[in-house]
């Protein structure tokens, strides 16, 4: 199995098939081993993580070590909806205004409605 980096793309954007066309080149595995190459970024390409240079890099190991013996994938511990629910109805409001730099404070003390917690 071959995994890619999720690259976004602008849904405005005005070359959209080339823009398309660059995430998918970022996100693959040619880039992800040049990113390597040259800045040390640790690839997600399983295929990558099977060259010899790569897999004995003591720092992809320790990442690749901690995520397999110690990471929890979020979506199955329940407390989580407690946190991303308020965030994206934040994200929200910014988006549509509602928020700004002036009532941010206030707004992140309140619920849904605007009563202050």
């Amino acid at each position: 199995m071959q995994v890619q980096k999720a690259i976004g793309v602008n849904s405005h954007s005005e070359h959209m098939e080339q823009a398309v066309a660059l995430a998918v080149y970022l996100g693959g595995m040619e880039a992800q081993k040049a990113h390597y190459e040259l800045r040390n970024v640790i690839p997600c390409n399983t295929e990558l993580l099977k060259d010899p240079e790569i897999a004995s890099d003591a720092l992809v190991l320790a990442q690749n070590n901690t995520f397999n013996n110690t990471s929890i994938l979020q979506p199955f511990v329940s407390a989580m909806s407690n946190c991303w629910s308020p965030v994206e109805n934040m994200g929200k409001a910014i988006r549509n205004k509602s928020v700004t730099h002036d009532n941010a404070k206030r707004a992140n003390r309140s619920d849904e409605c605007g009563n202050e917690q």
